[in-house]
Order: C-alpha cells, then structure tokens, then sequence
C-alpha cells in the first residue's frame, strides 16, 4: 500500500503556486488495526499562507488500478484559467495492489495548514451485524 499526492498540470495552475512558494507533502501515514487508513498531508506558503489555511473537498476518484482518492481544493484562493475561476487542488490518492482488499474514501479532518484523509475497506460502512438502538 502507498500513500501519494498529486498536483495538476496545468500551467496556470503551476504559475500560480509557484509564485507564492506553494508546498505540500504527507508528514505520516497509518494502516490501523480494523483496515482504515489515515494519511497527514501538512501545506504551506511563502506568501498569502492566510487563504491556504484550510482545504475543501473537491472530487472523489476512483480507479481500476486500485487506486482511490480525493482531492482537497483550496477555494479561498482562486485564479482565473480562460475566464473560469479555478481553485489550487491537492489529489491525496492511496494505491493498494490486494486484490481481495477493496478501500473507499471516508472523510477528512480539517485542520489548520493540514489535513487526515481517511481510507477503509470497501465494507467498512456494511450494515449486516447492525441493530437498531432505542433512543
């Protein structure tokens, strides 16, 4: 299993951060004991740090490749690509190669100038053992 980020290619996109020193790396990764993943993406600026504090979800993606993602867009710093507004996006993808595991995005904890992407197992929110409470 292999945690990774990637960034568009897009030049506007490229130009943009690369004019305010953008950086963004995974500082830690965790394969828990019931199967979920949890990956620390840690981003800074040298310029304009204060409209990256805190990242949005943007689009879930999965492949056949057994690779899931999500990528966590920064929508308090647009930029302008053929009149469009745009947004900085970070894919935070996991690639796992069992054939017998299958995993899906769950959530991600919003912290400041970081993130946790949580992965699980695709039966993870399975409800078969389940019973109603009373509440």
């Amino acid at each position: 299993m292999r945690a990774y980020l990637e960034f568009s290619l897009m030049d506007d996109e490229v130009d943009h951060l690369t004019k305010i020193g953008f950086g963004a790396k995974i500082i830690d990764a965790y394969e828990m004991e019931n199967g979920f993943v949890a990956v620390v993406v840690d981003w800074n600026s040298k310029t304009d740090s204060h409209k990256l504090k805190y990242a949005s979800q943007g689009c879930i993606t999965y492949s056949s490749d057994k690779i899931v993602g999500v990528d966590l867009e920064f929508q308090n710093y647009p930029y302008k690509d053929d009149d469009c507004e745009m947004y900085p996006i970070i894919s935070v993808k996991l690639d796992y190669n069992d054939f017998n595991k299958k995993m899906d995005y769950v959530c991600f904890q919003n912290l400041k100038y970081q993130a946790v992407v949580y992965f699980a197992p695709q039966t993870w929110n399975c409800d078969r053992n389940s019973k109603k409470i009373k509440f």
